[in-house]
This record gives structure tokens, sequence and C-alpha cells, in this order.
């Protein structure tokens, strides 16, 4: 801010405000520019931060921000007290890990001992609307007759509720995502559950579509260039038989972000504004190709999921969600005689079928060993 930001209260004299008069700015650092963000966009749309969740083993970068003042030649000898509009929101010194108080003492620097630099993080909470988070500048004994006006940076926190998993039923209303399932379905429908499908690139198949859905706080989230996304990583293999695959592209579980099995754009719904309940979306059918085979040859589809919200912010990627575990495990038998491509699900009172197969469902112990993807399950 510079002195066109002063006002100078001349009731009580005649004279014109010195050229170089007190002065005082907070500044927001932009690391995918390395500099500071330019003009009032660090109020608009100001910065956008995740929040730090010690339940989910969340701590996100901090976001550095820098306040200044011009005393003018020691005309001002005051200071500068910073305050938030939220106890969300933690300020930290220079070293970015000496928290300060907000008390009136510690959070009032003087104008001698600045610029300095401090580090910005919200804790356990978030937005509920668009740059609802702030710290402010003011300053504090001021010589007389002058004025400023207070400085600010806003700040959107962004987060995502547990993503749910539907695995029957219909695709949301909401889900812009739906049209594109539909189109990939055989009977074009909109149903979750077990399906021929002609997945893209991929020939015919079948598959066990479901949907993944997260609440987004604030729910008007809206920040350019975002890359918020329901993201997903796997743990793969398919049988025939009692036997792997051949040349089948399996996976395992790896470090995420990112998900070694995100959705393509086409089958997800990255705007929560698309929705009246600020939901995001992503649709998926694990699939196994319905190639040309002998009659009751058999199948099995094994996957474990893990399902999170993802976004860059501060210009690292990150997880800002609870992760949702789930798996999917299918078996189906070639039809047919001798040769064909009529695959269905393996009925349980056939001898090749297994415990627990040919369903869908979530657990609840993402720490520990993800269920077995043997071809019995065991």
């Amino acid at each position: 801010m510079d002195s066109s930001s002063t006002t100078i209260d001349n009731t009580s004299r005649n004279t014109l405000p010195p050229p170089n008069s007190p002065s005082m700015e907070i500044l927001a650092w932009d690391p995918t520019t390395f500099d500071f963000m330019p003009g009032n966009t660090k109020q608009d749309p100001g910065v956008l931060i995740a929040p730090k969740m010690s339940a989910y083993n969340l701590d996100p970068p901090k976001e550095q921000i820098r306040i200044s003042a011009n005393s003018a030649g020691n005309v001002w000898q005051g200071s500068v007290l910073v305050t938030r509009n939220t106890s969300f929101l933690h300020l930290f010194l220079g070293d970015a890990t000496t928290e300060v108080v907000f008390d009136g003492t510690h959070n009032n620097f003087a104008v001698s001992d600045l610029p300095r630099y401090f580090w910005v993080q919200a804790q356990e909470g978030y937005s509920a609307d668009m740059r609802d988070m702030e710290i402010r500048i003011q300053a504090q004994n001021l010589p007389q007759g002058v004025t400023l006006p207070d400085d600010f940076v806003k700040f959107t926190c962004v987060w995502v509720d547990t993503p749910q998993i539907n695995f029957s039923g219909t695709v949301s209303a909401d889900d812009s995502a739906g049209d594109n399932y539909k189109n990939n379905t055989d009977t074009g429908n909109t149903d979750l559950g077990f399906q021929n499908y002609n997945p893209p690139g991929a020939g015919a198949a079948v598959g066990w579509g479901f949907e993944a859905s997260g609440l987004v706080h604030p729910s008007n989230f809206s920040y350019p260039n975002s890359d918020l996304k329901l993201d997903r990583d796997s743990l793969y293999r398919a049988y025939v038989g009692q036997n792997l695959w051949p040349n089948q592209n399996f996976k395992n579980f790896g470090p995420i972000p990112p998900g070694n099995d995100t959705s393509i754009a086409a089958y997800r719904d990255d705007n929560p504004d698309s929705d009246a309940s600020g939901n995001i979306y992503d649709l998926d059918a694990p699939w196994l190709a319905c190639v040309n085979s002998p009659q009751n040859e058999v199948r099995r589809g094994r996957w474990d999921f893990k399902e999170f919200a993802s976004i860059t912010v501060l210009g690292a990627l990150l997880i800002d969600s609870p992760i949702t575990t789930f798996y999917m495990d299918y078996s189906v038998i070639q039809q047919d005689a001798p040769n064909g491509t009529n695959w269905v699900l393996l009925d349980p009172s056939n001898p090749a079928a297994v415990p627990g197969d040919n369903d869908a469902s979530v657990y609840y112990d993402p720490s520990g060993p993800p269920p077995p993807v043997t071809w019995n399950l065991q």
C-alpha cells in the first residue's frame, strides 16, 4: 500500500500532507509465481488454503504473508495490530512453528520491527463461504491527524466431507457426468451395479457401476484454475479360473495423491456449483472385457479402492478429505457354446463360486491390511 492509501485529517490545520506519509501493507505470497499476489487479488479471489485436520493426519503447507510499515522518517512510532476473524486461522512467526497469540500484545508489532514475515494455516475447520476467513492489520498510535485504512488478506479454506459410495440405484440427478456414463452402457441407462458396458477404447465389457460423492465446503466453492476433484487409488487383480489373467495392467496401492485410478474427466463432476447441495462426483464401472472364450469359462475381478478429494493448494497437490476405502469383487461365466462373449454373473450355487464373491462394500479400516484380492478371496 502506498501513500495514496493514507488519509490526512486537516480539519484542525491548514497544511498539506507530507510527501512521505506513514503507510502499512500486508501481502500474500503466491508460490506458483514466486511473487506476492498483485493488486487486490489478495482479497479477491484471495488465497486458497486447505485445513490441517489432525484426525486424518493431514497437515498442508502454510501460506506466507509479509507485513510492512513505513514510519515516514519516525513520524509514526506506533505499531501494527494483527487480527483474525475466526479461531480456525492460526498465525506463526517466521520460523513457521512459533504461534502468535491473539491477545492484543503478542499480535501487536512495532513499526520499527517491520517488515516481518509470517505464516498462516487453517486448523480443524473450513470455510462456510468464499473468502470468509481474514487476516487484518490495523494501525495503532498514529500521529495526530493521520489515519490509515486497515489492510487485509482474504482466505478460502476448502474441505470435502468423507466420500460416500453408492453401488446400486441410479446416478444422481445433479451429477453432470451422468449422460456420459449412460452413453457407455449397452442399454443407455444410468443404473449403478452390474451390467454390460462399452468403455471408451475398450470394446464390450461387463462391469459394476458405482458413484462416489463428496460434499464440498464452502458449498459455493469456485476458485480460478482449481483442480479440486474426487480421486481414487486401486489395488487390482483379475483371474481366469484360478490363474492370473495374462497381460493385464494390474495395480497396487501407492503414495497418494495422485491416485493410480483417477476417472477420466467425462466421468467426473468437479463443480460443486452444479449441485444445489454442493457435491462433487466420481463415476466408474470396474470392468472385465467380454473376450471370446469357451463355454463355462470363469473370469474374476478383484478390486480394493481408496476414494478421496484432492486439490492443488499453494503449489502442492494435497488430500483434502477423509479417505473412504471400499472393495468390489465379482466373477462371471461365459454361457454360449462352444465359444462366445455372453458373460453373466456367476451364480453362487455354481461349483466354481467362492464365498463372499459378487459383492461391493465400504470397509472402515484404511490403516489396516486391505481385503484380499486373491481368486478365492482368502
